[in-house]
């Protein structure tokens, strides 16, 4: 909600300030960062990476699970032969298991968590510094994120720069557009 509010707060002041300067040709783009951010190469190797880290929590996940299940199963099954005190001991010892059990899986969730975000974070500044400089070379007055456009008359050309941000971004050289003669 708060990129759309800037985006058309931007859009009206950009509109007006055309009318004050109509002999200079406005640009505007659009991106859809997400969706870079998926497809690049360093989005996809943060994604895979994110994708083995969480596959090996979950394999000691179940390894524990199974080690509880076993745990739970012998006592249901040699717990009436065992006197008071140890079955109270082995029970004690389940209900320990279990606790560090979903305590293991809660740190997996928060690290899994805090992995992501900082893999956006460090995408997304390298993406919206890309987009920049695109925006700089190519002179273009703004360049808007894609979601923040609710509506477009047709008035307004808004390219959308997704493969060129995308391919910069990859390693390939910024294509820019030509200098203007005067």
């Amino acid at each position: 909600m708060k990129r759309l509010v800037t985006s058309v707060a931007v859009l009206a002041a950009l509109a007006l300030a055309g009318t004050v300067f109509a002999d200079e040709v406005m640009k505007f783009a659009s991106v859809d960062l997400r969706k870079i951010a998926q497809e690049s190469e360093k989005g996809k190797k943060g994604a895979e990476e994110l994708k083995e880290l969480a596959g090996q929590y979950q394999a000691k996940l179940d390894a524990k699970r199974k080690h509880l299940e076993k745990m739970k199963a012998d006592l249901e099954k040699n717990g009436a032969n065992l006197s008071a005190a140890k079955r109270n001991a082995k029970e004690k010892e389940l209900q320990k298991k279990i606790v560090e059990f979903r305590e293991f899986g809660q740190n997996a969730e928060q690290e899994l968590a805090k992995k992501e975000k900082d893999l956006n974070t460090q995408v997304g500044t390298e993406l919206e510094k890309v987009v920049r400089e695109y925006g700089r070379a190519n002179g273009y007055t703004a360049i808007l994120h894609k979601e923040g456009i609710i509506y477009n008359n047709g008035n307004l050309m808004v390219k959308d720069l997704n493969e060129e941000i995308l391919k910069i971004v990859n390693g390939a050289p910024p294509e820019t557009a030509p200098k203007k003669q005067p």
